[in-house]
């Protein structure tokens, strides 16, 4: 039980660490690729 505990702590502490440093590349990928399209690339 103490593990499963544990590990849940972990996992929800995962997305709070990673989730400031996809977001921002994720929204400029897609910022790119839509700017691409709208100059005929």
């Amino acid at each position: 039980m103490l593990e499963i505990n544990s590990f849940l702590a972990i996992k929800n502490q995962v997305p709070s660490i990673e989730s400031p440093l996809i977001l921002p590349s994720t929204y400029l990928m897609v910022l790119i690729m839509t700017k691409a399209e709208n100059l005929g690339f």
